[in-house]
């Protein structure tokens, strides 16, 4: 009997080592690449039409429209808003200043589940599109809601102060 080539037994080994080893190594190089969890899905801004945002803190909603006539201060820019009453008593028209007055292209008021809302879209320079979503919370009497910045397509939290 002879003894099989040992050197072709060597040869054929270190290629099928050779072989595996670039696999896991590529394998690894591969498994470096992929995320290690699914990228977020990007947040998409509210749209001008978002309602007012619930917040922490419990809401007793106005029912009334007369609630919410007056002039209303967001204390984080000075922003400022008047509302008023329409002739009629019916409908509420606002004004907005910050400090100069930005033309309001639209203001409504709904009675929602027992909750006074109240949007205003602003119109003007710098202002396109701009949103006011807000609910009156009779107990605390302010306005809150959300503020949608749309030429940065962004919605903040805002609360507005009465100053009269």
């Amino acid at each position: 009997m002879s003894k099989p080539d040992s050197r072709a037994a060597k040869s054929s080994k270190s290629t099928f080592v050779t072989l595996l080893l670039l696999v896991i190594i590529g394998g690894g190089i591969v498994l470096m690449m992929l995320p290690s969890k699914p990228a977020p899905e990007p947040e998409l801004a509210k749209p001008p039409a978002a309602e007012a945002k619930e917040t922490d803190a419990p809401v007793a909603p106005s029912t009334d429209l007369g609630a919410v006539v007056g002039d209303w201060l967001r204390e984080d820019g000075g922003y400022q808003l008047k509302l008023t009453r329409d002739v009629s008593g019916s409908k509420l028209n606002a004004a907005y200043f910050n400090p100069n007055p930005i033309n309001v292209s639209y203001c409504s008021s709904t009675n929602e589940g027992g909750a006074m809302k109240v949007r205003v879209e602003l119109n003007d320079t710098g202002y396109p599109g701009c949103v006011y979503s807000l609910i009156h919370d009779r107990a605390s009497d302010r306005l809150l809601g959300t503020y949608y910045q749309a030429a940065m397509g962004e919605t903040y939290e805002v609360m507005f102060v009465r100053t009269r």
